[in-house]
């Protein structure tokens, strides 16, 4: 069912949708309602967000440095009326919005956003293997894949 890149960070999935949670979606297999937009950007990065302030710039500053041969956008969607998050980003060229709370709506308004053929939904505090963009920009030119997912690791500062 399964099969993994060299890198073995990034878990691919043919044709089904097995995973119960997807990071990595292709546009033209999953979502078809929006194929009328202009896609200029080979991946769109996605982060739902409420309440990150704390964290949003170093999420954006380790996107942002990414090594990639690969264009794409980050878009930043606050599901906090207020959009603390949003101001307290202080990277230029991110595409901030405010949508309903709720991490499915606030994937949806994204998407909708969206320019990229790839669209890769993060939380924000996610750290993505250095290889990461070049890496979902090549599993995505396979035909037979229509999603996938990073490998998860979890650090905590709790003891055991």
């Amino acid at each position: 069912m399964y099969d993994f890149l060299s890198e073995k960070s990034l878990r691919l999935v043919y044709e089904t949708f097995t995973l119960a949670i997807w990071i990595l979606f292709t546009r033209a297999s999953i979502l078809s309602w929006n194929l009328n937009n202009k896609m200029t950007m080979d991946i769109s990065i996605i982060i739902p967000v409420i309440n990150e302030e704390r964290i949003i710039n170093q999420t954006l500053e380790r996107l942002r440095s990414a090594k990639t041969s690969g264009t794409f956008e980050i878009i930043v969607v606050d599901g906090n009326v207020s959009g603390n998050t949003l101001r307290a980003i202080t990277k230029k060229n991110i595409i901030k919005i405010k949508s309903p709370c709720g991490r499915g709506a606030q994937m949806n308004t994204g998407a909708r956003a969206a320019k990229g053929h790839i669209l890769l939904f993060l939380h924000a505090d996610t750290i993505l293997p250095k290889n990461a963009i070049d890496s979902a920009i090549s599993a995505c030119r396979l035909k037979r894949i229509v999603g996938g997912a990073f490998d998860l690791g979890i650090e905590s500062e709790r003891p055991g």
